[in-house]
């Protein structure tokens, strides 16, 4: 399954925004292991200033952050219609603030500590659907007759044709 998943995300990073070492270290880790291309930042600015120059396949957004908090990250990220899907991590929350930040567009909440199993099947499965809407939206792609016969990996393949 890796091998796919690394074709898929050959691009595109996943990126993980978390203010302690150990946690970005244990999920770049984590995330190399299982294949993907894999970035790190310790704030919302410098995850931010990196957009400017490429777009992650997925997001790794803690809530408890320096400056800028999970939660501003998050609606920001709504307000420019980010596209790529946002996991959010959190060892301080509540039920408001899950139900927060679905509100603001994460895919998931996961509190702290979580499985690694866990964690990683839900990147792969996020990843996996937002590369195959990708491909539905290249130019020409939307009207190919045979488009929803084909597998997400006939269509990562058609895409990179």
């Amino acid at each position: 399954m890796g091998q796919m998943l690394s074709f898929a995300t050959r691009d595109a990073p996943v990126v993980v925004v978390d203010d302690d070492p150990s946690v970005r270290d244990a999920l770049l880790l984590l995330l190399r292991i299982d294949g993907f291309e894999a970035k790190a930042f310790g704030d919302g600015e410098s995850f931010f200033e990196s957009l400017q120059s490429s777009t992650p396949a997925c997001v790794i957004l803690d809530l408890q952050l320096p400056g800028q908090s999970g939660l501003a990250v998050l609606k920001q990220l709504l307000d420019m219609r980010f596209a790529p899907p946002v996991f959010v991590i959190s060892g301080q929350s509540d039920i408001a603030m899950a139900v927060e930040a679905m509100k603001l567009g994460a895919v998931d909440f996961l509190e702290k500590p979580f499985s690694a199993g866990v964690m990683i099947d839900r990147v792969r499965e996020a990843v996996l659907v937002y590369r195959g809407s990708m491909v539905d939206r290249i130019d020409g792609l939307a009207d190919f007759p045979g488009l929803a016969l084909l597998t997400r990996r006939e269509r990562d393949v058609l895409a990179q044709v």
